[in-house]
Formats: C-alpha cells, sequence, structure tokens
C-alpha cells in the first residue's frame, strides 16, 4: 500500500518490510503546507519493539489485513491490542484497510461486514482497498492526512490557549519574584 502510494506503481517482487521504512509527504490545509512522515512498519511479532517507538510518536496508523488471509486480520487486532497498551487511541487516528480487495469472491475469508462491524465497534474508520490495482489507496491516505491535520488544529488551538495561560503564570511569577 505504501509503495502504490508513494511510487504510484505495484510490483510483484516488492519484499516484506523488516524494521521501519519513511517517507514524506507534502499536504495543504488552509493555505498552509504541511509534512507528513509517513512510516512502513513490518507486522511481524519479532518487530514489536522497534515499532514500539514508532507508535509513540505517530498520529494515525493504518492497520492494513489481507482479506484473503484470517490470520491477518487476526494479528491486526492483536497490533491494535498492542498499540492500545502504549498510546491513549482516543488521541490517535486509526484506520482498518483490508486490501486485496482484487481477488476472487470465493477467496476472500474477511469479508466487509465483518471488518466493518469490527472497525465499528472499535470506533475506527475502515477502507478497502487494492494495492495491485490501486483502488482506495489515495482515498485512505487523503482521508487520514485530513483526520491528522483536523486533530492537530483542535490540539492547535487547545495548546495555544494552555501556553497562553502558561505565559500569564509566568508574568505572574516573575512579578512577585521582582517584589521579594
Amino acid at each position: 500500500i505504501v509503495n502504490a502510494y508513494s511510487k504510484n506503481q505495484f510490483s510483484y517482487n516488492t519484499v516484506l518490510t523488516t524494521g521501519i521504512v519513511s517517507f514524506m509527504k507534502q499536504k495543504q490545509f488552509d493555505n498552509k503546507e504541511y509534512k507528513f512522515k509517513i512510516f512502513d512498519a513490518a507486522g511481524q511479532e519479532r518487530y514489536k519493539s522497534l515499532s514500539n517507538t514508532t507508535i509513540q510518536i505517530a498520529d494515525g496508523f493504518f492497520m492494513v489485513f489481507a482479506v484473503d488471509n484470517k490470520d491477518s486480520f487476526n494479528r491486526v487486532i492483536d497490533w491494535i491490542d498492542f498499540i492500545d497498551e502504549h498510546v491513549n487511541l482516543e488521541e490517535k487516528v486509526l484506520y482498518l484497510i483490508g486490501n486485496k480487495i482484487d481477488v476472487e469472491t470465493d477467496e476472500r475469508m474477511v469479508t466487509k461486514e465483518e471488518a466493518e462491524e469490527f472497525a465499528k465497534s472499535k470506533n475506527f474508520k475502515y477502507f478497502e482497498t487494492s494495492a495491485l490495482k490501486n483502488k482506495g489507496i489515495d482515498e485512505a491516505f487523503e482521508e487520514i492526512f485530513k483526520d491528522i491535520y483536523e486533530m492537530y488544529k483542535y490540539s492547535e488551538k487547545r495548546n495555544s490557549n494552555f501556553n497562553l495561560d502558561m505565559k500569564n503564570i509566568n508574568n505572574e511569577k516573575n512579578k512577585k519574584k521582582k517584589k521579594c
């Protein structure tokens, strides 16, 4: 999915991600340019310790499973639990992504309804994509960028109010110090 989005191509020879790979994407919101750093973290169990650092700094997550592989869906559920142990999910944007929707219907092991129901139970958005056909990928990335920006915009307002209050507190402290 990351290769399909970042390079606009699909390769059958793509190897599994080992460790963490990243790239930047610029987007414009409210007439300002923002840079989004996209991490592609390996989903294998052995990379959880590497991913823990990324989890702490990430604002959003694509939890990707293959619709023709029930085990990959179950591993995503485990990863969501792992992330939930390390950060407050309410402060993050998380999307459940069902990939490989280009497979034949009888090869599908996770139904759209099952995935949507799980996503809804966790209050996540759900997208279906095909890296092979480059379907749904741009839409999913655009949506997560927008949601992260909205979250940032909200927290920026909250933080600026907090900082304003802190400046007032600091000014009061400085005045008291001068009187002593």
